[in-house]
């Protein structure tokens, strides 16, 4: 689930939306994404809290020159409903640097329950999909400073608007949901050559997501320039701040290759804030991690049984400020008996940390209500309802492993069959 699996924009974690559970990918302006890196494996070796499941990294154009324009049209098959998308990207390289901007725009009308068969005996007006609009603007650029160091950085900004009619099957009443939701951050980093192998990198960021949920309730007839019978607002704000520091590059050779490594340290702070609730709450992470390659047989020194070993090796400390620590490591084995058939495994374990949301008692709530008991004298027998969260809450926790093969035959160009367990 979208709770365990995390979420990167260009190897970097992007704030939350909603009470924390989940990135909103679709403030990501399509037009800036070059590719998706999939990990099907649990990464907290690598990556942290939340990578149990996998990861999903959205890498973004950084070399691009030139320009292109982006123009997609749909609508459905029944009903009504357009869906409308402009994107425009321009980039430039120049003597030591190169950068790009991209703008997308997109707009969706709603749908309504009428207009599918298995929807239609819902109470009229009731969109099965929301009215939406959404801009976006992305900028991305690097330049040499000297022949020893570089300096990029990143920018983007969204915003998007939704609209949305449901009504009541229990009361002659509609509700209409309204607010914007909006995503920004920046990254600059600085990279530099250590010795004849190794790079430096150094890289601050900032992310913030929120989310305004606006909910009339109008009687009906419905309209939405009457006065609503009830109304309610929530702003949920998510931010992430984060300076990283790493090294990679050779440590020595073997016969198979080179053995490298890559090591560093992070500080993240996370801060959950909702006004509505007195909700505000922060937490600092720090955390060391290292990870390791070694390949023991390749095409340098193959032999009958080893066309391939190799061994990749990877840990990570977290400490989080408001639970406690976690440490994860990461064993990973290839082995090629023959050409074209790979044997692979991992074993590892990771963790995610409470939400800041579940760790906060401010929305700690208890009530009285009647539950009907036929057996009962008086029909009724008293029920307490305690709702709320946990500040005690540790992580989850995970040991996860897998296994699998390739094969690619050789006399088969182009053809890959693989199977993994997880």
């Amino acid at each position: 689930g979208t709770g365990s699996t995390l979420v990167l924009l260009d190897g970097r974690r992007m704030a939350t939306a909603s009470l924390g559970q989940f990135v909103d990918i679709s403030l990501i302006p399509l037009n800036a994404i070059k590719r998706v890196e999939v990990l099907t494996d649990g990464a907290s070796a690598i990556y942290g809290s939340d990578a149990v499941g996998g990861v999903v990294n959205f890498i973004l154009r950084d070399d691009y020159e030139g320009a292109e324009t982006r123009i997609r049209y749909g609508t459905v098959t029944e009903g009504r409903s357009d869906d409308l998308q402009i994107g425009q990207i321009f980039g430039a390289k120049w003597n030591g640097g190169n950068g790009l901007i991209s703008y997308e725009f997109n707009r969706r009308t709603a749908l309504d329950s009428e207009d599918r068969r298995f929807t239609r005996d819902a109470p009229d007006p009731t969109d099965i999909l929301p009215e939406q609009k959404r801009h976006s603007v992305f900028v991305k650029a690097r330049q040499n400073l000297s022949e020893q160091i570089d300096l990029f950085g990143t920018a983007f900004y969204s915003n998007r608007k939704r609209k949305q009619i449901i009504a009541s099957p229990f009361a002659p009443q509609t509700s209409l949901f309204t607010g914007p939701s909006e995503q920004y951050g920046a990254t600059v980093g600085l990279q530099t050559p250590i010795g004849n192998s190794w790079q430096g990198e150094l890289v601050g960021s900032y992310n913030q997501n929120e989310t305004i949920s606006v909910n009339q309730t109008f009687n009906l007839p419905f309209n939405p320039s009457n006065t609503p019978a009830l109304e309610s607002k929530s702003v949920n704000t998510l931010k992430v701040r984060t300076i990283e520091a790493k090294a990679d590059g050779t440590l020595f050779h073997l016969n198979g290759g080179d053995v490298t490594a890559a090591i560093g340290g992070q500080f993240r702070r996370e801060t959950y804030r909702q006004p509505g609730l007195s909700i505000d709450s922060a937490r600092n992470i720090y955390a060391i991690y290292g990870e390791m390659f070694v390949p023991l047989f390749s095409e340098e020194n193959n032999r009958p049984g080893f066309e391939r070993l190799e061994i990749t090796l990877a840990t990570r400390y977290e400490h989080y400020s408001d639970f406690g620590s976690s440490t994860d490591p990461k064993f990973g084995l290839l082995w090629s008996p023959v050409s074209g058939f790979n044997i692979r495994g991992t074993y590892g374990t990771s963790f995610k940390a409470p939400l800041l949301f579940e760790l906060s008692e401010s929305g700690l709530v208890s009530f009285l209500f009647n539950i009907p008991d036929p057996n009962n004298p008086s029909q009724i027998i008293p029920g307490l309802i305690i709702a709320g969260n946990n500040p005690d809450l540790q992580p989850e926790t995970a040991t996860t492993w897998t296994a699998g093969f390739d094969i690619t035959p050789e006399t088969i160009p182009g053809l890959k069959i693989g199977l993994t367990y997880f």
